[in-house]
């Protein structure tokens, strides 16, 4: 068992958004737990931010997978990382902008850009990276091959480095 404010809680008791910072260090740690359950052919298939903790040394914990119970469920749209990666970038959203995600993802979503410029703009300090705003935003696309297919095409939009492959975006496979 661990003790530690969930990822609600933490938001919570920010008075804004996080800085950059903060959230690719959140991002990153995320990332490597999902990456753990993809190499051995899983996904977690329940990321929200209700499923983050933090530890008492401030390392984030990513809960239990849901991916069973959304099987037993009934069907539904195939799963697979870019599952986990969009739920992810939800994760992110909500640290941006304190809004929970939504139940059913809308068919189109207002670029993340332009929500944090809606949202902050009388708050000159609330600013992201081009680069995170365009991963993030790619992996909320609700075309599944639009989004990150790796956690390692994931990290290299948030870098923004750009693939070596003519014609592909960093974010493809």
């Amino acid at each position: 068992w661990y003790a530690g404010p969930s990822l609600i809680e933490a938001r919570r008791a920010l008075s804004g958004p996080p800085d950059e910072s903060w959230l690719r260090g959140l991002l990153g740690q995320l990332l490597g737990a999902l990456e753990a359950y993809h190499r051995v052919g899983r996904v977690h298939g329940g990321l929200h931010p209700a499923q983050v903790m933090f530890l008492a040394d401030g390392r984030a914990l990513l809960l239990g997978p849901a991916a069973a119970q959304r099987a037993l469920a009934g069907p539904a749209m195939p799963q697979g990382p870019w599952t986990d990666f969009h739920a992810l970038a939800q994760v992110a959203r909500y640290c941006i902008t304190g809004m929970m995600p939504p139940l059913v993802p809308p068919a189109t979503e207002e670029p993340l850009a332009a929500t944090v410029q809606r949202l902050f703009f009388d708050l000159p300090s609330v600013r992201y990276s081009d680069a995170l705003l365009r991963t993030l935003d790619a992996a909320l696309s609700p075309a599944m091959a639009e989004r990150p297919q790796t956690a390692a095409r994931f990290r290299e939009g948030l870098d923004g480095v750009k693939a070596s492959r003519v014609g592909r975006s960093p974010l493809e496979v």
